[in-house]
């Protein structure tokens, strides 16, 4: 939760060099930020601090996008794609720079052990 300026800042500044598509920047700012939601539900007492691992996995980024695929899927409408394709690649930007600047273990392919 520390580096989520970070991990927004970092989303503005891939806007830049990304082609353009409707839905695509917002989307991709959000998925910088959705793994880092985790905290509040820790501090509520709702989830358990080893249960953050899952959304900071390869695999929540998966999940996120089959969901996303669905819906395009089921409603032939666009924008779900470009909307769950901006989330996937900024959960997975987020992973990376947490591997490179978080001083704690992040398990990337939780929940297998590693």
């Amino acid at each position: 939760m520390a580096q989520s300026g970070i991990h927004a800042f970092t989303g503005i500044i891939l806007s830049k060099f990304l082609k353009y598509e409707k839905g695509l920047i917002p989307s991709l700012i959000f998925g910088l930020l959705l793994p880092d939601i985790d905290i509040i539900f820790v501090a509520m007492g709702l989830i358990t601090f080893k249960s953050t691992f899952l959304m900071h996995s390869v695999f929540f980024a998966t999940i996120i996008y089959l969901l996303f695929l669905s819906l395009h899927e089921i409603t032939s409408n666009k924008k779900f794609e470009i909307i769950g394709k901006g989330i996937s690649i900024g959960i997975l930007i987020h992973i990376t720079i947490d591997i490179l600047f978080w001083f704690k273990a992040v398990y990337l392919f939780w929940p297998f052990e590693t």
